[in-house]
């Protein structure tokens, strides 16, 4: 027994360390590494056809927001244009609905459950 654990530590010991595995373990993940997704036991709490009804509800939603997203810009455009500055509302408003859209494209691509606004209780 003692010969087997003996000769497990010896291979441990002849693997050699290249200077690229000291430099993950030491530095920062990558961007692309932060994020993993690990599969979660159950999918969807309340079920999947329930996810199916809140992601069409979403996706419908999603597009009206872009049309006033677009609407806005072209506002905000024709303002700066004229005026010379922003105008603050529509630019605190764009900002509520890109982060609303953010939390949509996260629920949508699966990558949380956390519903967005109506459903979410925030903003």
């Amino acid at each position: 027994m003692t010969d087997q654990n003996e000769n497990e530590k010896e291979k441990d010991n002849d693997v050699p360390e290249t200077p690229s595995d000291e430099a993950e373990t030491t530095s920062e993940p990558r961007q692309s590494e932060q994020r993993r997704y690990e599969p979660e036991p159950e999918i969807y709490p309340s079920g999947i056809w329930m996810r199916a009804l809140h992601m069409i509800i979403f996706m419908a939603l999603f597009g009206v927001a872009e049309g006033i997203l677009f609407f806005m810009a072209v506002f905000q455009f024709f303002w700066m244009l004229f005026t010379k500055s922003r105008n603050p509302s529509i630019a605190q408003f764009g900002d509520q609905i890109s982060e609303w859209l953010r939390a949509v494209g996260r629920f949508q691509s699966g990558a949380t459950d956390d519903k967005p606004f109506p459903w979410s209780g925030a903003k």
